[in-house]
């Protein structure tokens, strides 16, 4: 729910983002990772479901905005 809320909060702020997270089936999250790497959406919020398996070299930034549980979650 903090990640689908921050999304819309930063959305509000006039930035163009968007949400990957366990609440998301998977086509769902699929579409948002597609819309983020083609370029239509500058902002990724994800929470750890997404933590692992992402390859996007074009990524600028990664600000861990809630610091995972399990260190392993970094690598």
């Amino acid at each position: 729910a903090n990640a689908q809320k921050l999304a819309l909060t930063v959305r509000a702020l006039g930035f163009a983002a968007i949400p990957i997270h366990g609440q998301l089936n998977q086509a769902q999250r699929l579409g948002s990772l597609n819309k983020f790497k083609a370029g239509e959406r500058s902002i990724l919020i994800a929470t750890d479901v997404a933590s692992r398996g992402l390859d996007i070299p074009s990524v600028d930034c990664v600000i861990n905005y809630d610091i995972p549980a399990n260190s392993k979650d970094y690598i």
